[in-house]
């Protein structure tokens, strides 16, 4: 009886961390940002214009932020800018974890 009380609860716990702040696909294109860190262009099947930043984020297995290798992570919405010369270019938000292949 104690494990069908508590699975409700973590598993409701668990769904609003999920939604709307991941992504996937591949990497499309890298922009360097005059005030640091690295924008990232994602492909589908869920991608968008993410901002790395080396303080704020943590980039997991084969490290690889270029162009060509696949990515899942999550971000934080709203929060990014990336400056590109005195150009601001808004990101979709920050990357928290991000994973990618090789």
């Amino acid at each position: 009886m104690f494990l069908l009380l508590i699975s409700p609860l973590l598993t409701h716990a668990q769904i609003p961390g999920l939604g709307g702040t991941t992504f996937s696909g591949r990497i499309l294109s890298i922009i360097y940002c005059t005030n640091g860190g690295v924008a990232l262009i994602v492909g589908p099947p869920k991608g968008g214009f993410f901002l790395y930043q080396g303080f704020a984020s943590r980039l997991y297995r084969e490290y690889q932020l270029r162009i060509g290798p696949w990515v899942l992570g999550n971000y934080t919405p709203g929060i990014g800018l990336c400056l590109v010369g005195i150009f601001p270019a808004p990101t979709q938000g920050l990357i928290r974890n991000i994973g990618t292949s090789f």
